[in-house]
């Protein structure tokens, strides 16, 4: 067993399969399922059951040469449809027929899980399985062992997906994002953290008005995606080794954060409220803005408000643990602005009934809300649909 788990890393997405791996899997050496074995012996046959009786742990789809045309099957379609990667790419040694692993948040399937959450997964796999070009008919409970001597295993990452992270990614318009990119952004610079920064860039530009109707958490998820592809283009085009993912997310991150905040459409900010030439003068402009600037801010205290109340009471909370005190920590506001500016907004709100909520709900709304206080808008938004997933599916967040 040494010999076949050497090569990999305990936070690798290998390691992830062996933490998964039923006490005693379904395996064989051919797709018949036939024998089950203690997961120490089941490892060194070449199909092996990797989700657990009473969970769904992985996404795993079968690609095989087209049963029409005859068309060679292709492990990266991925990158051609601007799909999220898979964390590991199985495939025949003599050819590219392969099995692409999807790690995501666990799923429960006993007979007392809920149904909704089985139905969310299903109908997920099978949304991405027609863009991957996937067996629709796969459905044996093993799959090609990415530990096997017999199959060539590429790892990507081992990040772990949610459920509605790969469903928003599926409803984005189709983009070939590596052959697209605009103007001077084709050209390849010197050194490959230069290349992906800029391929990387353009592509924000023309992506960033539609990713702001969600909110920046999904934008930076998006990103680090897209920065990944570019990534390993950018080390084909250059002859050399693919970017550490640590440098693939501090360049997403750095692309992410400024054209989230400053970019506007072309490369001049000439102000919102286009003043420049309106021929008023400095005083008037600055009186204009300030005004603007303030009615914003109150709306977004209002939406904080607002979400925050709701949010501790879809957790349990009632009326008297949801305090002004508390609210006003948590958005960052005085105290007296709950009794004067945003009264109407608190008692509307806290008029709510509470839902009932399981205790690890409870805690998870107050360890996320007063972690970091104060929170901006942003935060708070996905804060509360973290707490309103653990209460719908009664499943544990996904990562940040």
């Amino acid at each position: 067993m040494e010999a076949l788990l050497q090569n990999y890393k305990n936070d690798s997405a290998l390691s992830r399969i062996e933490e998964f791996l039923p006490y005693k899997p379904f395996c064989s050496d051919n797709k018949t399922a036939a024998l089950i074995r203690v997961a120490y012996s089941a490892l060194r046959y070449d199909y092996i059951q990797v989700n657990p009786p009473e969970m769904l742990a992985w996404m795993v789809f079968d690609l095989d040469n087209h049963p029409t045309t005859g068309k060679e099957a292709d492990p990266f379609i991925w990158q051609w449809e601007g799909l999220p990667p898979p964390n590991l790419i199985v495939t025949n040694l003599d050819n590219s027929k392969s099995h692409l692993y999807y790690a995501v948040a666990p799923v429960c399937r006993s007979k007392k899980a809920r149904i909704k959450p089985q139905q969310y997964f299903k109908a997920v796999r099978k949304k991405l399985g027609a863009r991957l070009g996937a067996d629709p008919d796969f459905t044996s409970p093993v799959s090609k062992n990415p530990f096997s001597k017999n199959f060539r295993t590429l790892e990507i990452h081992n990040d772990e997906y949610s459920l509605c992270e790969l469903d928003v990614a599926l409803d984005e318009p189709k983009a070939n994002a590596f052959y697209e990119l605009p103007g001077a952004a084709t050209e390849v610079s010197i050194g490959r953290n230069t290349t992906v920064f800029n391929w990387l860039r353009y592509w924000a530009y023309e992506a960033v008005d539609e990713a702001r109707k969600h909110d920046f958490d999904t934008w930076t998820r998006r990103c680090h995606v897209q920065a990944r592809r570019f990534a390993i283009k950018a080390s084909d085009a250059l002859g050399k080794e693919c970017l550490k993912d640590s440098e693939i997310k501090a360049i997403a991150k750095s692309v992410s954060g400024w054209v989230w905040n400053n970019y506007n459409g072309d490369n001049i900010d000439r102000g919102i409220m286009g003043l420049n030439d309106s021929g008023l003068d400095l005083k008037k402009k600055q009186s204009l803005a300030a005004h603007r600037t303030n009615s914003m801010s109150r709306e977004r205290n209002k939406k904080a408000v607002k979400r925050v109340i709701l949010a501790l009471k879809r957790a349990g909370f009632s009326n008297s643990e949801i305090t002004r005190s508390r609210v006003a920590k948590i958005v960052g506001l005085g105290r007296k602005a709950l009794y004067t500016t945003y009264k109407a907004v608190f008692d509307r709100y806290i008029a709510f009934p509470s839902k009932k909520a399981s205790e690890s709900t409870r805690k998870l709304a107050g360890a996320l809300f007063e972690l970091r206080t104060p929170l901006d808008l942003t935060a708070i938004s996905v804060i509360a649909r973290k707490i309103h997933t653990s209460a719908t599916w009664g499943l544990d967040p996904p990562p940040d």
